[in-house]
């Protein structure tokens, strides 16, 4: 079958649909959750893998704090039978939905595109780290690949701007469940960076926060951050660039927190007054 082809003004179609109708987004997010639970799957019999070792070895991530997370996996060969029955079930779903026929052949279009790049995926990609984002309710929406070694990353997902959502979502959201009014939320930029602070804190015996990943500053989801910390003051942890400075503004504007490291440079910031505030850290 030949490889299916989407453009972005295809995608924002069908995103527009999934915002409009509820049962529609609802089989978008059970398509992307069996394909990242397949992967989920596998990761107990990878663990000694290329990608795990870099996972702990190079980036010093705690694997007993991994081994807790359902939002980390290795991609494996997917089961292309109950992948393709599960796309069949969600195709014959699409028929019954309330949409007029130009918007569900366009959806079925756009579910068939998530089924066939997993196939590439796992066939491409077989070894890679995987992440599962999620909406500020839960609900997953994307996975991210990383290589590991290499900057090389994939990303399976119909959003056309590239926004993520929130990393690990369930993992943090149950921490919330159990810490104080007081105890501090943050987000970073990077999925690696919230798992070392994770783990980091962890080795210190330091429980009293949460932190979450927005996956890079270009696609920050600022409406999951604030669902996800609702009644709470989310504090920014920057990458040390300049692609982290719109994030800033923003945090500023929302009157959230921001730590700047040390090494950041500020002195592009001085003519822009917001920036400069919220860069002044806490």
């Amino acid at each position: 079958m030949d490889k299916i082809e989407i453009e972005t003004k295809e995608k924002e179609d069908i995103l527009d649909i999934l915002i409009k109708n509820e049962k529609a987004m609802d089989l978008y997010k059970q398509l992307v959750s069996d394909i990242y639970f397949q992967w989920h799957s596998h990761r107990a019999d990878k663990q000694n893998n290329f990608a795990c070792s870099y996972l702990f070895k190079k980036r010093n991530i705690s694997k007993e704090l991994v081994d807790k997370m359902n939002e980390v996996a290795v991609v494996g060969q997917l089961d292309k039978k109950a992948l393709e029955t599960r796309k069949q079930w969600i195709l014959q779903q699409v028929k019954k939905l309330k949409l007029n026929k130009k918007n569900k052949v366009l959806l079925k279009k756009g579910f068939e595109f998530i089924a066939d790049l997993a196939h590439n995926l796992s066939t491409n990609c077989t070894g890679w780290l995987c992440f599962l984002f999620c909406d500020g309710d839960g609900n997953p929406i994307c996975i991210k690949f990383r290589e590991g070694y290499s900057k090389e990353i994939r990303t399976l997902s119909l959003y056309p701007t590239g926004k993520l959502g929130i990393f690990p979502y369930h993992y943090t959201r149950e921490r919330l469940s159990t810490l104080g009014n007081n105890a501090r939320v943050f987000f970073c930029e990077g999925e690696f960076n919230s798992l070392a602070i994770y783990s980091a804190m962890h080795n210190l015996n330091q429980f009293d926060f949460a932190i979450v990943s927005i996956g890079s500053s270009q696609n920050c989801d600022f409406t999951a951050i604030s669902k996800l910390y609702a009644g709470r003051t989310p504090i920014f942890i920057p990458d040390n660039d300049e692609a982290s400075q719109g994030v800033i503004e923003a945090c500023y504007e929302n009157d959230w927190g921001v730590i700047v490291p040390e090494q950041f440079n500020l002195f592009k910031m001085e003519k822009n007054d917001a920036l400069s505030d919220a860069a002044t850290g806490l």
